[in-house]
C-alpha cells in the first residue's frame, strides 16, 4: 500500500490509500493498525482508510482503535475473533477532506520499479511435450498529470527451448496468434510493453478507462473501456473498443503491416453458489472473427482462482482447424501464498491445447474489473491459509 495522504480531525487519523486492491486484504489491515497503534498519539480513537482508484475514493474503512486493540491483547484462551468490517462506499467524488481537518503528510505519487523472474510454456505441442522460456523481466510505472500513468516492462530471455519449436500449423486466417515461435526467438531482449493509461470515475456506478501505446508482446493500438459496476452488485457490465496493428517479431518499436479493430461487451457475474463467477463476452476477435466467450471461474478463500474458458466464432470449425474451436483452463495464486513477505502480485498459469487463430482476445493491459476490485465485498473474504498451530485449539498451541 501507498500512502497519499495523512489528515487528522481531532480523534480522528485519516489515511488516504493507494494501490491497495491486494490479496488478503484484512491481513493488511492489520499489519496497518499495528503499526498506527504503535505511532499514533493515544488521543486518536478512530481510523478511517480511503482506498483511491480510478481517481477516486471507491471505499472507506472505519475502524475504531480500541475494538482493534482489545483481541490483541487478551490471552489466547479468551481471544475471539474481531466483528467483520464494514466498509462504506461513498458516491462519487464525495469525500473531499474537510476544511477543519489538519494535513499531516502529503506524498506525491512515485514511480514504481519491480524486477521479477518470467516464466512461459507451452504443453503437449508436436515437436516437444515442454516448450519453455525463462526470463528477467523488469516493470515500470509512472504517475503523470491528470490521474495518467505510464506503464513500461523489459525482458530479458535467459534460456528456452524454442528452438525445437519447428512445426508451423497452417491457418486460413490471419495469422493473429500463430506467430508465437517468431516472437519468442527473434530477440532475447524485448519491450513487451510500453503505454499510457488513465481511468477515471465518471459517476458512482460508471468508470472509463483509455490506453495506448505498445499494450502487449503482438499488438500496439488505442483502446477505451467503460465499465458500470455498482458497489456490493455481483452484477457488473462493460465494454471495450480497440484499434490495434500487429508488432514486430523483436518486440521492438517497429510495426507489422496487419491492422484491426477489435472489441467486446463483457457481462460479469458473481454467483451466490460456491463463490463462482460467470463472464460472458461478446464481440470481435483479432482475426475479424465474431463471437463470444464463456469464462466460468471459482475464486477460494485464500485468494486463489481456478477457472475454464470456451470460445466459439463464426468460423466454421473447418476453417478454424486442428481443436475445432479455443479453450482453454486458468488459475492463479497470490504471491502472499508462498512468500515471506507481503506482495500484491499473483502467479498466472493459462493452458490452451493448442493455440490458433480463431477466437483469439487482445490482451488488454488496463481492465477496470480490477481497477474497481474494491468495490468488491468478496475483498473481505479472503484470508491466508490457516497455519498448522492455528487449526489446535488455544491451550495446545506450541
Amino acid at each position: 500500500w501507498q500512502v497519499k495522504q495523512i489528515s487528522q480531525q481531532g480523534p480522528r487519523l485519516t489515511l488516504d490509500l493507494t494501490h491497495s486492491d491486494s490479496p488478503h486484504h484484512l491481513e493488511r489491515i492489520n499489519k496497518a493498525m499495528a503499526v498506527l497503534h504503535r505511532d499514533a498519539p493515544a488521543h486518536i480513537e478512530h481510523i478511517e482508510l480511503r482506498h483511491h482508484a480510478a481517481g477516486d475514493v471507491l471505499a472507506i474503512e472505519p475502524i475504531e482503535r480500541q475494538t482493534w486493540l482489545e483481541p490483541q491483547i487478551q490471552p489466547s484462551r479468551t481471544q475471539e475473533p474481531s466483528p467483520p468490517l464494514k466498509p462504506h462506499y461513498p458516491p462519487a467524488h464525495s469525500t473531499n477532506a474537510a476544511a477543519a481537518a489538519d494535513t499531516l503528510l502529503t506524498q506525491t505519487p512515485t514511480r514504481q520499479i519491480q524486477p521479477g523472474i518470467q516464466f512461459s510454456q507451452s504443453l503437449g505441442g508436436p515437436d516437444a511435450f515442454l516448450l519453455y522460456q525463462i526470463g528477467l523481466t523488469l516493470d515500470y510505472q509512472q504517475p503523470l498529470p491528470l490521474n495518467t500513468q505510464l506503464h513500461a516492462s523489459l525482458n530479458v530471455g535467459l534460456i528456452n527451448n524454442y528452438d525445437n519449436f519447428k512445426y508451423t500449423a497452417p491457418s486460413n486466417l490471419p495469422r493473429v496468434r500463430t506467430y508465437i515461435r517468431e516472437y519468442t526467438t527473434t530477440a532475447r531482449v524485448t519491450l513487451p510493453r510500453l503505454y499510457l493509461s488513465r481511468a477515471s470515475r465518471l459517476s458512482t456506478g460508471w468508470t472509463a478507462a483509455v490506453y495506448g501505446g505498445y499494450l502487449e508482446e503482438m499488438y500496439a493500438g488505442l483502446g477505451a473501456e467503460a465499465l458500470y459496476r455498482t458497489p456490493g452488485s455481483p452484477w457488473a457490465f462493460g465494454v471495450d473498443v480497440n484499434q490495434v496493428q500487429q508488432r514486430d517479431f523483436a518486440q521492438n518499436l517497429s510495426l507489422r503491416d496487419y491492422k484491426t479493430a477489435t472489441g467486446h461487451a463483457s457481462l460479469y457475474w458473481q454467483t451466490p453458489w460456491q463463490d463462482v463467477q460467470v463472464t460472458l463476452q461478446a464481440g470481435r476477435y483479432l482475426a475479424k472473427d465474431w463471437g463470444s466467450t464463456l469464462r466460468v471461474s471459482r475464486s477460494f478463500s485464500n485468494g486463489s482462482t481456478m477457472g475454464a474458458f470456451a470460445t466459439k466464432t463464426n468460423v466454421s470449425a473447418a476453417q478454424f482447424g486442428e481443436g475445432s474451436f479455443n479453450k482453454g483452463v486458468f488459475w492463479t495464486i497470490p504471491f502472499d501464498a508462498f512468500m515471506t513477505r507481503s506482495s500484491r502480485s499473483q502467479a498466472q498459469f493459462t493452458w490452451v491445447p493448442l493455440t490458433r487463430d480463431g477466437g483469439a482476445q487482445l490482451n488488454r493491459p488496463a481492465q477496470l474489473i480490477q481497477t474497481t476490485q474494491m468495490l468488491d465485498p468478496r475483498t473481505y473474504t479472503q484470508t491466508p491459509a490457516r497455519k498448522p498451530n492455528e487449526n489446535r485449539i488455544p491451550d495446545d498451541r506450541d
